[in-house]
């Protein structure tokens, strides 16, 4: 795992995340469009993911449920509006309940080439408030640990 950089500025309200892998762009890369690999990392420390539906082209829709460790079930779907393998991958974000559901935010990562491996950028914006912006940093924060350990 190498340093974590993020920023969520209030005139914004978007999420920049940026992390080191010591794996190769195009497995990083897979990491987010290959539904098998997808659902063994994705979603916070002791969440399960179940992976309804995962479609990464133009167009294609993903839908999946976190199932947190309490027991409780979080919904996230969205459609692929850019994907360039395996440099540049963009989508739609949707939460399925709560405060946010249905506001349509949108993620970008890019995948550069690393001394170490491969470096991450991600920019999840769209995020309604200040607050939003600090509790997807820490839900994205945890994600990204939990591909570091599986990448490993």
């Amino acid at each position: 795992m190498s340093d974590v950089a993020i920023e969520a500025t209030a005139e914004s309200n978007t999420l920049r995340m940026q992390r080191v892998f010591k794996a190769p762009r195009a497995i990083v890369f897979d990491a987010f469009t290959d539904r098998n690999t997808f659902k063994t990392w994705w979603g916070p420390k002791g969440a399960t993911a179940e992976v309804d539906e995962l479609d990464a082209t133009v167009g294609g829709k993903y839908r999946v449920r976190m199932i947190m460790p309490d027991g409780k079930i979080h919904r996230l779907s969205g459609t692929y509006m850019e994907v360039d393998t395996p440099n540049r991958l963009v989508y739609s974000w949707v939460w399925g309940q709560g405060e946010l559901e249905g506001l349509e935010m949108t993620v970008a990562l890019d995948f550069k080439d690393h001394p170490d491996g491969t470096e991450l950028f991600l920019e999840h914006s769209g995020l309604p408030s200040e607050e939003a912006a600090k509790l997807h940093s820490q839900g994205w924060g945890s994600c990204l640990e939990c591909l570091d350990e599986v990448l490993v």
